[in-house]
């Protein structure tokens, strides 16, 4: 590796350069994929219902029939949990790809179910 020809140094430069456009691309496509999760999860997140002062899992199980009818429509399981005296369902849907959410990111996008006739019918 001594004595390197300008056609050697060329094709280094060119392989590093084609290495780092493939890394900004993928950057790019996970940053886009990251955003679409984020955007799901927001747009998908409901408020089913208030506490009645049961255990978390007794007021969870009282909208089972929600959840399911949650599942069927939108093709994905969620995840629903007690939080400040509301029962919440969050998608747990398999992005692809790693990122974090705040409770408080979410939070202000989630519907109440109902707000929409059609989440009471099966569909």
């Amino acid at each position: 590796m001594g004595d390197n020809s300008p056609d050697e140094l060329k094709s280094l430069e060119e392989y590093f350069e084609r290495q780092k456009r493939e890394l900004e691309e993928r950057k790019q496509l996970e940053d886009e994929k990251r955003l679409e999760a984020i955007q799901f999860i927001r747009e998908h997140t409901f408020i089913l219902g208030k506490v009645n002062g049961g255990r978390e899992f007794e007021e969870i199980a009282r909208y089972t029939n929600k959840l399911l009818n949650l599942q069927k429509r939108y093709g994905c399981q969620f995840y629903a949990f007690v939080y400040n005296d509301v029962v919440l369902a969050i998608p747990n849907c398999n992005f692809g790809i790693s990122f974090s959410l705040n409770l408080s990111e979410i939070l202000p996008y989630a519907k109440r179910m109902g707000e929409n006739l059609v989440d009471y019918f099966e569909i």
